[in-house]
Formats: C-alpha cells, structure tokens, sequence
C-alpha cells in the first residue's frame, strides 16, 4: 500500500512538469485517399472529428464516401438504388447518419438503416443539412405547384415545404442547427436573392444584405443558431464571406488579398469559419478565420502547430468540428484531406471555467475539490507540489475541453511537498 501511495504522489507531482512556459502543440494532416481514380473532397465532418464525408472519382462517376481514421474511405454509392454519380454533402454531429445526393434525390444513410429516401415535394430534391442526432434533414425540392425549388426540412419521413420570403420565386436550405429547430439558406425576393433565417415560431425571415450590395446566401449556422455564415454582395460587386450575429448584424470577413471569398461553415460555438477566398494572385485558396487571427491559409493556420506542408496548397474549406480545431476539404494533391491543429498555451479549470497559461499556476490557485482540465499531449519539466487542497487532474481532452480523445503524457522529475490529487487519463514517463 505504501509503494502504491508514494507511486501515486510521484505520478501528481510530475504532472507539474508543465509549470514552466511550455506550449505545447498539436497538428497533423490526414491525406483522405481515393477510392479508385485520383480525386477526392470532403464536404462534411462529424462534431468530434472522426468521420468524414464526400464524394471521390470511382468507375467513371463522382461517389458519395464515407471515412473514418479505421476503416479509411467507404463507396457509400453501392447502397443506392442504382450506384451511379453520387455525393455526400454533411455528417450528422454524432457522426451516425450521412446525407447523399443522387440522380434528384436525397437520402439519409445511417450504417443500420442503409440509404433511406427522404422523398420530394414534386420533383428532383436534394440534401444540405443535418441535425445532430441525424433526426432532421434540410435541403431544396422542386415544388410541382410552384414550378421553382423550395428549401424544406425533413423529420420523422415529414417532408415541411419552408416557403419563400415576400414574392420570390424560389428557395433552398443549407443548414440547420445542432437541435434541428433553425434553418438557414437562400430565397428569392422582390429585390433578388437573400439569404434566410427560420423557425417555426417566427417563419423565413432575411437576413439582409452587406452595405450596398444585392445578394447574400446562408450556407452555415452554429450549434445553437445564433450565428450565421455565407456569402453575399457589397457595394462594390464582390462577392465576400460574411458572419452573422442578431448583435452585429452582417459583417465581410475580408478576403486573403483578392476581391472574393466565400464562407462554407462555421465551428459549434460560431466562433471559427471556413471557405475559400481569393489571394492577390487572383488564384482561390482555402480559409480558417476567428476573430483574433482573422482570415489564414489553412498552411499559415497549421504552421503555428508545427506542420510544414510544403508545397502543398489548399483548394477548398468546407466544413469544421464542432471546435474548429479540425477543417475539411481538398487540396492540391486532388485528396481530400482532415486538418488537425491545436495550440495548447493554458488549462482549464472545469469549476470556474478560469484559464491559466500553465498547469502550476491553475494548481496553485485551485480550490478544494476543484478540476483542471489538460489537453491530450506531452509536456515536459521540473516543477515543486505543494497545493494543500484536494485537486482533481483531468488529462487527454481535445482542443475545447469538451470531449476526452486521449491521455495527458508528463516527463520530468519533480520534488513533493505534499498535496491531494485526484488522476485521470494521465502518463508519466
């Protein structure tokens, strides 16, 4: 017992390696592969990361995929009524059901279930959003009646025609929220094409347009729908990502040098976008932006976790986890490809929800019975324990401290002074 406890001690104190001013970080790029010719893209990506979904060139036809760390890329196409030309364009937020696009219709696919049609409003339909659960699907059907696509949303096999803002002849749905409950995409009006936000209390409602400009389309809205993505017009003909906020209302994100860009998706919390948009070469590349970086290569994005790509360049952003730590497109092998960077410069602490730039001063400052919160990576240092109180030490989570991925490894030798820890999901070398 004694050996077990003093075993136990040094396990806690190491773990302070990190007191110093270590930031740690965590990249890597995911080369998705093909199926059997050499072109791939991602459109959409699970809320942990994990699967991934897209189209890839196979027998002389785009294929809906499906591809996951493990199983690598799926042909998703051969559970069609007929496997021909075929995309997948979003993945639920529990990563179980995929949505496919066919020949004009639209299916659900989950790996129980198979490809589920989810049937039209009178003509060719096809799918843009998903829920979370996968319960709730949103995309654009042609209306028979109407003679023009109307954005529905789909549940329980309910396929709800949404309408169109004040006279315009057309619609269609690009996202919905985490709980299926907000809708947003693009409607015609009287003035042109706008892009919509809906919910059953309060109907389609435009979201306006950008200073001076005409357009604007809605391709991604956050977890809990108070932030809204696309692309819309301003004064000066250009075409530009925007952010939506009720606060804010419809603000250009800029571009990477050029005239245009366009914003594809946003992160749970609304906090990281992702799209493509021009350079000053005139040549379109992909984009990751927050409001403390601004608009970034994916390159100058995964540099500042170490990842040299090179060569390498990136054609498309389509679509983030639910942290924004993962981005997933094409790039310029023809690939689809996951991107993966993480700076770990603090810890959290799970009580108070308090930040601090190292582990020993989160520990030093911690209460009774309090939890930090440490990033799956490796550390390493020399540091003193001597924090009376009873801390709990939790290691292994992913970049927003939201799900546990891993272990926290510590290498280093320490000096203990006393001290109550509590430890999970921790390696000390």
């Amino acid at each position: 017992m004694k050996a077990r406890e003093l075993t136990v001690l040094m396990v806690f104190v190491a773990l302070f390696a990190l007191a110093g001013d270590c930031v740690a970080e965590m990249g890597y790029l995911d080369d998705l592969g093909v199926l059997e010719s050499n072109s791939s893209e991602a459109n959409g990506v699970s809320a942990d990361g994990s699967v991934v979904a897209g189209e890839a060139y196979a027998s002389g036809n785009w294929t809906a995929f499906r591809w996951t760390k493990t199983t690598g890329m799926q042909n998703l196409g051969t559970s069609l009524p007929i496997d021909w030309s075929s995309e997948a364009t979003g993945v639920s937020g529990d990563g179980g059901s995929i949505i496919i696009n066919s020949y004009g219709a639209a299916y659900r696919w989950t790996q129980t279930g198979g490809a589920h049609p989810l049937g039209t409003l009178g003509g060719a339909t096809y799918a843009m959003g998903i829920s979370h659960n996968g319960a709730v699907v949103v995309g654009g059907s042609a209306d028979t009646f109407a003679g023009y696509d109307r954005a529905f949303r789909w549940a329980g096999d309910n396929m709800q025609n949404l309408g169109i803002l004040d006279t315009g002849p057309g619609s269609a749905a690009y996202a919905v929220s985490a709980n299926g409950q907000v809708v947003v995409g693009l409607s015609g009006t009287s003035l042109g094409s706008g892009a919509f936000i809906y919910t059953s209390g309060a109907g389609m409602q435009s979201l306006g347009v950008l200073p001076g400009g005409n357009y604007s389309i809605a391709r991604g809205v956050s977890s809990d729908g108070s932030v809204v993505v696309g692309q819309a017009r301003n004064s000066g003909s250009n075409l530009r990502a925007f952010r939506y906020t009720e606060a804010d209302g419809m603000v250009d994100l800029g571009t990477l040098g050029g005239s245009a860009s366009n914003a594809k998706g946003v992160s749970a919390d609304g906090k990281v976008v992702v799209g493509t948009a021009y350079n000053s070469y005139g040549t379109e590349r992909a984009f990751r932006w927050t409001q403390e970086t601004g608009m970034q290569t994916i390159n100058d994005w995964l540099a500042t976790c170490g990842v040299d790509t090179g060569a390498l360049y990136f054609m498309s952003a389509n679509a983030a986890n639910s942290d924004g730590s993962i981005v997933v497109g094409r790039y310029s092998t023809g690939h689809a490809y996951r991107a993966y960077c993480c700076v770990i410069s603090h810890v959290k602490n799970e009580d108070t929800s308090t930040f601090y730039d190292t582990i020993k001063a989160g520990y030093d400052a911690a209460q009774s019975g309090d939890s930090l919160l440490m990033h799956s990576a490796s550390f390493t240092g020399d540091v003193l324990l001597n924090n009376l109180n009873p801390v709990k030490l939790k290691g292994g989570f992913d970049c927003a401290y939201e799900n546990s991925v891993g272990h926290t490894t510590i290498i280093g030798a320490v000096t203990a002074s006393g001290g109550a820890v509590t430890l999970d999901s921790l390696i000390i070398r």
